[in-house]
């Protein structure tokens, strides 16, 4: 069996976006606060499944796991958007958790299918901080009938979470997590 074909949403392209998502790509995801963040053991961060909402996953009534594509945004601009969906103590100084599409792209169920897409997904000219042409979208592809289970879908979100171990302010100092007792 040989590598799966990009997801049909891949190849689709809007007007305002500047290309397809390359699986080279660095991607950011804005963290919201310190308990989205865990440590393993070799001190290594990773974002918890609290940080990905299965309804965003999902793809759930028009949502998404929403990324930036940071080659293709401007630093202010993230900043700016970051502050704004951060934790007080963030504001100042938020936090980007970054990863590759490639990786997100090839997390598989036990059946060896494919579990999540990766394009590009401009927002459009409404809200406080206008167009983001640089916005990307993650959501899981096509999923089996049964995934119903709430191991499922917890197992996805972990998954995910640990495809992002670039985890640093916008200042590129360490993020701080919380402590565990």
């Amino acid at each position: 069996m040989g590598e799966p074909e990009p997801c049909p949403c891949e190849n689709k392209t809007p007007p305002t976006s500047p290309g397809p998502v390359e699986d080279q790509e660095p991607l950011v995801r804005f963290v919201e606060d310190k308990g989205h963040i865990g440590k393993d053991g070799s001190g290594q961060l990773y974002l918890l499944p609290a940080a990905i909402r299965k309804d965003d996953i999902q793809g759930k009534k028009g949502r998404s796991f929403s990324l930036a594509r940071e080659a293709h945004a401007d630093r202010y601009d993230l900043e700016r958007r970051a502050a704004a969906r951060a934790d007080e103590e963030w504001k100042r100084n938020p936090v980007f958790a970054r990863t590759r599409a490639e990786r997100l792209r090839a997390i598989k169920d036990g059946a060896k299918r494919r579990e999540v897409c990766v394009f590009s997904d401009p927002t459009p000219p409404t809200g406080d901080f206008g167009a983001f042409p640089a916005h990307a979208s993650a959501v899981r592809s096509d999923p089996p009938k049964d995934d119903k289970l709430r191991q499922h879908w917890l197992q996805l979100r972990t998954d995910v979470g640990a495809c992002f171990d670039d985890i640093r302010h916008a200042d590129g100092s360490p993020a701080t997590v919380q402590t565990q007792p």
